[in-house]
This record gives C-alpha cells, structure tokens and sequence, in this order.
C-alpha cells in the first residue's frame, strides 16, 4: 500500500467515529493499528488517537521502540502526542492539518510539536499537511 491509502484508511475511521482526531501505525505494507480519539467517552484527557494507537502497538507487539513504524494522523501530534511518538521511537510521521489551523479555528493553544520533534536527536522524519484537503474536511 501507498502513504496515500493509509492516510485515507485513517480518515475513514475518523469519519466513520465522528471525529477529526485518528491515528494509524503501519510496518511496511500493513496497518497494524488505528484509532481515533476518545477523551470524552472515557474521561481521559490523555486518550488523544496517538497515543491510544501507541499503547495499541505496545501491547500487540510487546516492545516499546517502534522503530521503523510509521504513523499516520489527521492532525499534527499535539505535545504530548508528539512526546509520546519521540519516546517510541517512531521513525517517520505523516500528518494532515497543522496545529496553526487548529488553533486558528478552534479554542485551542497548543502549538504543536513539529519544530521540536524536527529538533529531536531521534532519526525522526516528518511530512507535514500530508493530504491536508482530504483531512480538512473532517473538521467541517
């Protein structure tokens, strides 16, 4: 499969959820994980599509250094999302609408984590508003 199909595998969920927020993992042609956030359905702030696709992994796999995965989400990691695909060890990230939109929109003021994951010494590759007109219609 493409980047283009797992990125559209993952908007799917996130239209199929009702949410812009959703996240996918793949190791080479396959998808491993997806999920799209669930903070109000469980009263977790923490459970941002990311990170539950993260502990997903986890527990499929048994490991915590996902090197070599890949992870597709909606929306530019917000911080903690962010620390959270660094602490893994995630290899590359492809992400749909920035957190400038977001918080340009929306009541939101986190700035994101891209210019601190582009810092990182972690081998991390990042493709910012990776089909971005497909993503932005999930916030409509």
């Amino acid at each position: 499969m493409h980047h283009q199909e797992f990125m559209q595998l993952t908007i799917s969920e996130a239209q199929k959820a009702g949410t812009p927020f959703a996240a996918s993992i793949a190791m080479g042609n396959d998808i491993l994980v997806t999920k799209v956030q669930s903070v109000s359905p469980e009263h977790d702030p923490t459970a941002h599509a990311i990170v539950l696709a993260l502990r997903e992994l986890g527990q499929l796999t048994h490991q915590t250094d996902f090197s070599g995965y890949t992870l597709y989400s909606t929306c530019e990691p917000c911080m903690m999302c962010g620390g959270a695909a660094l602490w893994s060890h995630i290899g590359e990230i492809y992400y749909g609408v920035p957190r400038t939109w977001i918080t340009q929109h929306y009541k939101n003021n986190d700035p994101g984590c891209s210019k601190v994951l582009k810092k990182s010494i972690e081998q991390l590759t990042i493709h910012p508003e990776f089909m971005f007109k497909e993503c932005i219609h999930l916030f409509e």
